[in-house]
């Protein structure tokens, strides 16, 4: 039953420091996230929550651009969240790694994160994740010049779209060809 406790209060400070930076206060996000890193590491809580507090770590560097810190935490996100077969959350530490390195302009590591992401969401049978992977994916492959990759990415993000019924996904994916194709 410690354990459990330990667990509850390690998952309330990682929610904590979510919602301090959403608030506008990243310092006391990280202070946050700090406590619970090192609970999670003291009790032995296991790589998935220690990946839960890596992703937001790398969530909250890259707000106050500390692209280099970021990066690594969503490297090791990646690797503890394989670590406890949770594909999900892998995935979506690699799509967080490739948004921020869309971000920055670093099209080849965009890619690369962003097509492991889209695959890894779909092994997972998560489709609206993968498409909105697709359409950052999309953007990345135009813009590093690979127009006709970009646009057989986007056409089968359209086709999920239309599958989920999600017509805002499907308004976002359409604006994006108008942009490929202009």
């Amino acid at each position: 039953e410690r354990l459990g406790i330990a667990a509850d209060t390690a998952e309330a400070r990682i929610d904590l420091a979510s919602l301090l930076a959403a608030m506008g206060s990243v310092s006391a996000g990280l202070g946050q996230l700090l406590i619970a890193e090192r609970l999670v590491e003291s009790a032995s809580l296991g790589p998935s929550l220690l990946a839960d507090a890596t992703l937001v770590g790398a969530d909250l560097r890259a707000l106050i651009n500390d692209y280099e810190g970021a990066a690594a935490d969503y490297d090791r996100a990646s690797d503890l969240y394989r670590a406890s077969n949770n594909l999900p959350g892998q995935a979506g530490a690699d799509g967080g790694r490739g948004f921020m390195e869309l971000n920055r302009e670093n099209w080849p590591v965009a890619v690369d994160r962003l097509s492991r992401a889209r695959e890894e969401f779909n092994s997972a049978g998560h489709l609206r994740p993968r498409a909105i992977a697709g359409l950052y994916l999309a953007f990345a492959l135009n813009q590093s010049g690979d127009v006709d990759a970009a646009r057989t990415v986007l056409r089968e993000s359209m086709q999920e779209a239309e599958a989920l019924d999600d017509p805002v996904m499907s308004a976002a994916l359409l604006g994006m060809q108008a942009d490929i194709e202009s």
